[in-house]
């Protein structure tokens, strides 16, 4: 079952907010442990609430406060680098959003204009009724597809053919492909018609046959 979505706002309800901090608190806690552990990393973890008298420290006050200690001890610039406020991560968001957006809408856009490009070609669309924006894109779309067919023509005209390798001339192939030539055969008339014979000469003369004598 899908988890329901729940808002962030704040909880009317005493009993219910109670109940959502208890199960939270615990949930950082195992988050911040479980990455200490799995990562080697020094962290430290301190939520103070309003339902008890002492804040939940995680792993210990003493450890926390040898972390907290040694994050102190830094220098401005070190400390401060990689830390943002709740309005600086909604812009650095924001920001990659609307680069996620832009590059989606330029694809987008190439899509359609293909598609218009195909059904000018194919007749289902007419230059004429077209924008001069819209045909500005198609120029460009045309160009590129251009550009990349006429630098692959580049690259194929430069790349030597490929031959492959002439076979043996023991090899059936190369008997297969041996220009047409005069072969005689040179037997004799009982080997001819009988078939038999085992001695067979073979020459650019035309076919002929002794007689017996």
């Amino acid at each position: 079952m899908a988890r329901r979505k729940v808002k962030l706002a704040f909880m009317q309800n005493d009993a219910a907010r109670k109940a959502t901090y208890k199960k939270r608190r615990s949930g950082i806690m195992k988050k911040v442990k479980e990455l200490s552990t799995l990562c080697d990393v020094t962290a430290c973890a301190i939520v103070y609430g309003p339902y008890e008298p002492k804040p939940e420290v995680w792993p210990s006050p003493p450890e926390a406060k040898h972390v907290l200690t040694r994050f102190l001890s830094l220098s401005g610039m070190d400390k401060y680098k990689k830390m943002m406020n709740q309005e600086e991560f909604l812009r650095e968001s924001i920001a990659k959003l609307r680069e996620k957006l832009k590059k989606l809408v330029m694809d987008n856009k190439e899509k359609e204009n293909t598609k218009l490009m195909f059904e000018c070609l194919a007749g289902q669309k007419d230059l004429n009724d077209l924008s001069l924006e819209t045909l500005g894109d198609l120029a460009w779309l045309v160009d590129s597809k251009m550009e990349i067919i006429q630098d692959r023509i580049q690259l194929l005209s430069m790349s030597p053919p490929v031959v492959p390798p002439l076979p043996p001339p023991s090899h059936p192939q190369y008997m297969m492909n041996m220009p047409n030539t005069p072969v005689a055969v040179v037997a004799t008339k009982d080997e001819v018609t009988s078939g038999g014979g085992d001695q067979v000469e073979a020459m650019d003369l035309n076919l002929k046959y002794d007689e017996p004598q």
